[in-house]
């Protein structure tokens, strides 16, 4: 099932040198069915993975050209199964992705300037052995175009 919601609200730039002075802020929230099947090594075991996640998506348009832009997806009832138990638990999972973007009129398009996206899942496993992957980087754009990862840490950690 999926599920579509928008907010669109306008609000009074804090820079008033532009002719536009109107920021435009919206929301949207869509919901996806997840069902796949994994192999967990930390346990061992096969799992079988369901539930849905959320996207959502705060997109701020400002004066001069900029885009702001926050995904942000999570899960409240995402739930693995232990294919060799038959038990059942919970899967935890939050990313948020920040990214900044100016308008090229030349190419007609967005333009990537930066990207902050952090990850962060956690899954128990019933034999007590958990799985907690972490990443967080930084993506800019160079002035050819070159997209790169400035920064990166990341950690994947069987307990």
């Amino acid at each position: 099932m999926l599920s579509c919601q928008k907010e669109v609200t306008k609000s009074s730039a804090v820079s008033a040198a532009t002719t536009d002075n109107t920021v435009t802020t919206s929301t949207y929230r869509q919901i996806y069915p997840v069902e796949y099947w994994d192999y967990n090594g930390c346990a061992q075991q096969d799992i079988y993975i369901q539930g849905t996640i959320t996207f959502l998506i705060h997109e701020t348009t400002i004066p001069g050209n900029k885009r702001n832009i926050v995904v942000e997806l999570y899960s409240n009832d995402l739930t693995v199964t232990e294919l060799g138990t038959g038990i059942v638990k919970p899967l935890i999972i939050h990313e948020t992705d920040a990214s900044t973007a100016t308008w090229d009129t030349e190419r007609n398009t967005w333009v990537l300037s930066t990207e902050n996206l952090i990850i962060n899942t956690i899954y128990m496993s019933s034999q007590g052995a958990s799985l907690d992957y972490k990443d967080a980087f930084h993506i800019i754009a160079l002035p050819d175009g070159t997209i790169k990862i400035d920064t990166e840490r990341y950690s994947i950690t069987c307990k």
